[in-house]
């Protein structure tokens, strides 16, 4: 079975505020992508996590550590089952992509291979900021994350591709989202 057809492991429903609101207390430089920032965009559907981007700087990951604490985070695996990662090792939290369980549900944090300031700054330059739970939070911008999206290739983000050409379609007639 492909990856993106498999069940994702019981991680519990993001609580998005809470998280969000954690990491702005900890002042985490971070752009939140996938299905909340679908929702973003003007295309409403489900989604059970978090993912975000973290600005790759040893000190946001200090930060972004400690906010992991905070939120109890731990690293887990396809099938759910906990993975031994010292999620307060900066250097190695900068690295990688990693499905995390936390106390407000699921988080994933999507580094790629390395860590790539120059795309932080770029997907950041083009971020929508809005206000959520008295924090500002930066949502990868529609074309980034259209781009990202054609670059996965799942079918999930095939279908978000497309619902959101239909909502940029439905803008540019006047007819709203």
């Amino acid at each position: 079975m492909p990856d993106d057809e498999r069940p994702a492991p019981d991680r519990g429903v993001a609580d998005a505020t809470t998280i969000l609101v954690t990491l702005a207390r900890h002042s985490v430089d971070y752009i939140v992508l996938g299905g909340y920032a679908v929702q973003v965009h003007g295309h409403v559907r489900t989604t059970q996590d978090v993912d975000i981007l973290p600005n790759p700087g040893v000190r946001n990951m200090r930060r972004l550590s400690a906010a992991l604490t905070e939120l109890q985070a731990v690293a887990v695996d396809q099938d759910g089952g906990e993975v031994a990662i010292d999620l307060s090792n900066p250097e190695r939290l900068a690295v990688g992509d990693y499905f995390l369980s936390t106390s407000a549900g699921a988080l994933d944090i999507v580094n790629g291979a390395r860590p790539d300031l120059k795309r932080y700054k770029r997907l950041d330059a083009n971020a929508v900021a809005l206000e959520l739970g008295g924090a500002e939070v930066k949502f990868v911008g529609r074309d980034d994350l259209i781009a990202m999206k054609r670059e996965a290739g799942r079918p999930q983000d095939l279908r978000d591709i497309a619902a959101l050409d239909e909502v940029q379609r439905h803008e540019q007639k006047g007819e709203g989202s």
